[in-house]
């Protein structure tokens, strides 16, 4: 008797070290994901606001200066991160010399830092690969060589997405699954929507009945997997482009699940969320980021709008194009702004800027001074 009830005690005692010890691992884990008052103090601080007006201006060397400063001089190890983000934003778009091996480098390195906050890990994910979708040679040579991506495009040749880049984009899919898995965001949920949309737009299972309704679905289940996250991604103090991004993706997510799923709604949500994009982007101009975005966010919203309404929204489509037609303020001239490199570099703008040049003829006019080729 006495024997079980020494055993029935040490069971009961195992117990609670388990719950205490799962209690402490939960706690701490916490704190590792979330930001502390060093971490707001830091990036409310004047002389990090100081450095992010350069970066928000486009002053990229100054900006890096700086940020390369503050991260020598951070007062805990999630400041320095923060100051490394945006070093590896900035080289990347700077470009000059090994600029983007050293912007794939930075990230990397806070990627594969488990010390991190992991809401930082999973934002130099979403910008690596978003900037491997600007530039597909910087992704084939340098986001995806080499730990911790390499074995992602391994995967997809192996899988037979070779041909386009498409290995590329299967990779970058899989890259922002890896970031789910670390910390939900409705930044990267949509961004993974938006592969299984790109699959259902290039009619990759135009003959298998089967797998177009499993790409439906996938499509469906990520977008609103977004939407149910979108509150709480939107508490992170994101920057302002930051939070146009998450809208513009929602927008184009809802497009394609109306497209693809008859679910007819979708369009009065996607129309709803360019809205939301476009009101937090105000005034765009005010940041080379906020224009550059904006610029994105009114092309797809156009394209919309012309492929589902045509005629009946030419007025709106012209609107929403003519800030990008009239071109950058003439203090944002010599940035190198992301979006034309979208219009010059991805096959499936094309489809789009056809259309658009048929409702607004001024818009072929903008794409030949910019020198980008067009149908």
């Amino acid at each position: 008797m006495n024997s079980r009830k020494y055993l029935l005690t040490l069971f009961t005692v195992a117990i609670l070290v388990l719950l205490v010890g799962a209690f402490f691992y939960y706690i701490m884990s916490k704190q590792k994901n979330t930001p502390n008052q060093i971490f707001t103090n830091f990036i409310n601080s004047t002389a990090y606001q100081d450095i992010l007006k350069m970066h928000d201006a486009g002053d990229l060397d100054d900006a890096i200066k700086g940020f390369i400063d503050l991260e020598n001089t951070a007062p805990s190890k999630g400041a320095s991160i923060q100051a490394q983000l945006k070093v590896a934003y900035d080289l990347f778009f700077r470009n000059q010399g090994d600029d983007r091996s050293r912007s794939a480098q930075l990230y990397k390195q806070i990627i594969t830092d488990q010390s991190a906050y992991s809401l930082q890990r999973v934002l130099a994910i979403s910008d690596l690969m978003d900037n491997s979708i600007l530039d597909k040679k910087f992704a084939r040579t340098v986001a995806f060589k080499g730990e911790p991506f390499e074995k992602f495009l391994i995967e997809a040749i192996s899988l037979g997405y070779d041909k386009n880049d498409s290995d590329i984009a299967y990779a970058t899919r899989r890259a922002y699954e890896t970031a789910e898995e670390i910390y939900p965001l409705s930044l990267v949920e949509f961004r993974i929507a938006t592969w299984y949309l790109t699959e259902l737009n290039n009619n990759t299972a135009k003959n298998d009945t089967a797998r177009r309704t499993e790409l439906v679905s996938e499509l469906k289940w990520w977008t609103i997997m977004g939407e149910s996250n979108l509150e709480a991604s939107l508490q992170l103090d994101y920057e302002k482009s930051k939070l146009g991004y998450i809208y513009e993706m929602n927008g184009i997510s809802r497009w394609g699940l109306a497209k693809h799923s008859g679910d007819l709604n979708s369009y009065e949500l996607a129309e709803s969320s360019f809205k939301e994009g476009l009101r937090v982007l105000t005034p765009e101009g005010s940041m080379v980021h906020t224009f550059d975005l904006g610029m994105n966010l009114r092309f797809y919203y156009a394209a919309m709008l012309a492929e589902v309404y045509g005629e009946n929204r030419v007025s709106d489509i012209k609107s929403l194009l003519q800030p990008i037609i009239s071109g950058p303020p003439p203090d944002f001239k010599n940035y190198p702004f992301g979006f034309f490199n979208f219009l010059k570099n991805n096959q499936s703008s094309q489809v789009h800027i056809a259309r658009l040049i048929k409702f607004v003829p001024e818009f072929k006019q903008f794409l030949e001074m910019r020198g980008i080729s067009y149908p």
